[in-house]
Order: structure tokens, then sequence, then C-alpha cells
């Protein structure tokens, strides 16, 4: 064997290795988990980041903050997003630092492309109470600068909440020709709500985007915009544009936090997706009085507070960890729904053990396939691009 085809042989085997090893030359708190693929910071020190999404067009992400303040990154050169200095809108929700309340949703409108229609939901404080809130904005660009105009309240939450279990992620979506919203409310730390179609709360839920009731014939013909309930702690769904089914993460109370997929939106049955209170509940996901424990993808024992979760069409999904005490790893996990239904997991991003604190919220896609993820604890914003894609 000749010199330069040992040589050759030694790069092929050590690239072999980093895509099965991992990356570990990235630099900053995250690595990527393969060669092809690398970690870029694109913002930082926002404030505790809870929310990305990305505009159709690609040319502008949004990014809220747990504080009620939402920024805008536009598209620079093609290649990458940067920061407007100005933020794109403020909530003023009541809530001060130190709460877990707060603006934790964000959704860009099914109809962006003719009404430029993006959505924020958060809980207003009221008192020592919250209420739920959607809020409709209209992304306006004025003095070459993104703001985020003619705001109008189109949900107001009939339920107040106790705590931190309040009205969270949602997706857009088109039902008989008009937008749709469908978002998780948390059953604010009060387990009997969730089962109760007289609360608002524990439950996953559907309007349209002028805040009247759903199109169609609907689960609960009394309660229209209720599409499932027993619902205890949801902090995301997305909606797969191929099966039109619901993916969701949830949390348990210290256990059995779980990763679901099931058929959220077929009008005809009856969805009870199991929270009554104990550990074991969360382990149910009831479809007209029957358990369908094949729903559940992912069970985690114990927490370790799944967060947001992304369609990648087909049969391919992301989400996040956020983490726990006893689980305190950060990462980005890929997985791929097999023929028998099961779902094969592969991490994809890790922070870190040198890189102390993190905690990631935050996921979204452009049209490129490159993903970005935000760090709540950091206040920053990354994008997991291919390596050979030029970023600045």
């Amino acid at each position: 064997m000749g010199k330069g085809t040992l040589t050759i042989l030694v790069l092929i085997l050590i690239l072999g290795a980093g895509l099965f090893f991992g990356a570990f030359n990235d630099r900053g708190a995250y690595q990527a988990l393969a060669l092809t693929q690398k970690v870029v910071k694109i913002a930082e020190n926002l404030g505790p980041v809870t929310r990305l999404q990305i505009t159709p067009d690609d040319e502008l992400m949004l990014a809220t903050t747990l504080n009620g303040t939402v920024y805008a990154l536009t598209h620079e050169q093609k290649a990458s997003y940067a920061l407007q200095k100005e933020p794109f809108y403020k909530v003023e929700h009541g809530w001060a630092e130190g709460f877990e309340n707060g603006l934790t949703g964000l959704i860009v409108g099914a109809d962006y492309e003719n009404t430029h229609h993006v959505f924020l939901t958060y809980n207003q404080r009221l008192g020592s109470l919250g209420e739920n809130r959607i809020l409709r904005l209209t992304v306006t660009e004025k003095d070459g600068k993104y703001i985020g105009a003619e705001p109008r309240l189109i949900f107001r939450g009939s339920t107040t909440m106790a705590g931190a279990h309040q009205i969270q992620g949602g997706e857009s979506l088109m039902l008989e020709g008009k937008p749709h919203l469908l978002f998780t409310i948390g059953e604010g730390y009060q387990p009997e709500q969730a089962s109760d179609l007289d609360y608002e709360a524990g439950k996953i839920m559907l309007i349209q985007e002028n805040g009247q009731n759903p199109l169609g014939a609907r689960p609960y013909p009394t309660r229209p915009r209720i599409q499932a309930i027993g619902i205890r702690n949801s902090y995301d769904l997305a909606i797969s544009q191929d099966t039109g089914w619901v993916y969701w993460t949830e949390n348990g109370p210290d256990e059995n936090d779980r990763i679901a997929y099931a058929p959220l939106l077929d009008p005809e049955k009856i969805f009870d997706l199991g929270w009554d209170g104990t550990p074991e509940s969360m382990a149910m996901i009831v479809i007209d009085s029957m358990n369908h424990p094949e729903y559940i993808l992912r069970l985690y024992t114990p927490t370790v507070a799944p967060t947001d979760i992304l369609s990648l069409g087909g049969d391919r999904f992301l989400y996040n960890i956020f983490s726990s005490v006893s689980y305190p790893h950060k990462e980005i996990i890929r997985g791929q729904i097999q023929a028998d239904g099961t779902a094969h997991f592969t991490k994809i991003v890790i922070r870190k053990s040198s890189a102390k604190g993190g905690n990631l919220l935050g996921l979204a896609k452009d049209s490129q396939d490159n993903i970005y993820f935000g760090d709540f604890a950091d206040g920053d914003i990354y994008i997991l691009t291919n390596r050979f894609n030029r970023i600045s």
C-alpha cells in the first residue's frame, strides 16, 4: 500500500469516526453530533428565549422571550439571520422576572402570504392569577424595520391559571378553506380541570384566526373549540403535513414525560389524553373509551422536560430536551417512525458538559432544512447547518 493511499484511508477512518462518535470541535456551548453539520451562534443576550418561528418566505425569523419582548431577525445576504436592533413588539403581560408565566407561544398564520398574521400566546397577570390570551399581529415593514402592527386580542381563556401550566405552543392550519389555530393549554396545577369540559384548561383547542369557533363538526358539539382533554402541561405541538396527525410533547409531574403522535384532528373521535393527577395516567391515551399506548412514541422516566417539537415531513420529527435535575442533558433529538409504528431516536445536538447552565427552548426550520434553536438561560439563538454551507 502506497503512502498516499494510506493517508486517504486514515482520513476516511477519521471522518467515519466523527460521523459515528460526533464532532467535538465545534466552538461555543452546543455541538453537532455529526461532522457534516455544525452549530453557529447567530444572536445572543436576548433574555429568556421561549419560541422561534420563520415566515414561509424565509425573510423573517421571530423570537419571543418570557418577559414579553419579541425580536425580529432578518435574512442577511441570504446566508443567515441578523438581529434587528429594535424589538418587533412588546407584550406588557404583568409578570415580573422570576415567574414562570408570561409569553411562551408564537404561531405564524396558515395564510401568512396573504395576511402577514402572526400570533402570540401568553398569560396576562390579573392580581395573583393569570388569564390565557392570544394576540394577533400583522407583520409590517416601516422605515426598513419590521414591527408587529394592528394588535388584536382574539382569545381570552375563560379559566384563570394559578400557576405556570398555562397556554403554550401551537400551529396554524387550513380547515374548509379558512385559517385556524391549534394550541395547548395546561391544567393550571389542577388535574380535575383537565377532564372537565367546563374549563379551558388541560385541553388542546382549535379556533379560527379571527377568534371565532372552528369550522366543521367537532368532537364536543357543545364545546366546539375543544379537540382533546386530559392534558397536564404540553409545551408544544406540531402537525404532520403528510398525515394530518399531531405530535406533542408533555411533561409529567416527576416521571412519565412523553412524546406522542395521534390523529387528534379527527372530529369523529373522542380524545382523552389521560391526565388525572397520577403519574401512571401519563402512560394512557384514551380514544373512544379505549386505551391506545401505541400513540406514545417515547415515555421518559425520570422527567427530562421535553419542550418544542417540529415535524420534518413524512415520518420524521425533532424535539428539544430542556432537561431536569435528574437528567441534566440539553439535547435536540431526531425521531423517525418505523413501519411497525414505533420510533427510532438519534441525538443530533448536545450542550457541551464544559458549558454550564443553559436550557433549550425554541425550535424552527427554514426552507433549506437548516435548524434553528434557542437557549432560555443564555438568551442565545443558534443555527444547526450543513457544514459546507457558508454561514458568516
